[in-house]
């Protein structure tokens, strides 16, 4: 659960639908960006609701993307039979 507006690891794998496991490695890899802000409470990091946003934002414009070339080819292979 998010915390004054900074978000977990695992608060962002769940917004995405994804395992915890899943996002822990996509950050740890660099696919995503890893969380910044450290809060006093132990030493995890988290990501602010403006990273949040931009973050999301981004995922969306990608999926839009990829989507419009999935249709594009199913397009093609329609009409191809």
């Amino acid at each position: 659960m998010a915390i004054d507006g900074l978000y977990s690891v695992a608060d962002m794998a769940r917004m995405l639908d994804m395992r915890y496991e899943t996002m822990h490695r996509l950050v740890k890899t660099g696919a995503y960006p890893s969380p910044k802000v450290a809060c006093v409470e132990g030493g995890r990091l988290y990501y602010t609701r403006e990273e949040v946003s931009a973050f999301l934002a981004t995922e969306i414009s990608e999926m839009s993307t990829r989507l419009r070339r999935l249709e594009r080819h199913l397009r093609r292979c329609m009409e191809s039979d």
